[in-house]
């Protein structure tokens, strides 16, 4: 059966080290790739209010059996 190849969007903290996550996720096989973009503000709604934080977005690339 061919992999099922799927893409995971996350985001970190600013402050979080997001770089030695992805090389984690890479070095312990649990993705073949993951791209680091750079900060960008995100705006979003938690617990009735508004907020807004400085983030990384994380663009994992992996297989479904991977991700469960």
């Amino acid at each position: 059966m061919a992999a099922e190849y799927v893409l995971v969007l996350t985001t970190l903290p600013n402050d979080a080290d997001a770089a030695a996550f992805g090389r984690s996720l890479v070095e312990e096989r649990l993705a073949a790739c993951v791209n680091l973009l750079p900060p960008m503000q995100s705006v979003y709604r938690w617990e009735g209010e508004v907020e807004q934080e400085t983030e990384r977005q994380l663009i994992i690339k992996t297989t479904r059996d991977r991700t469960v």
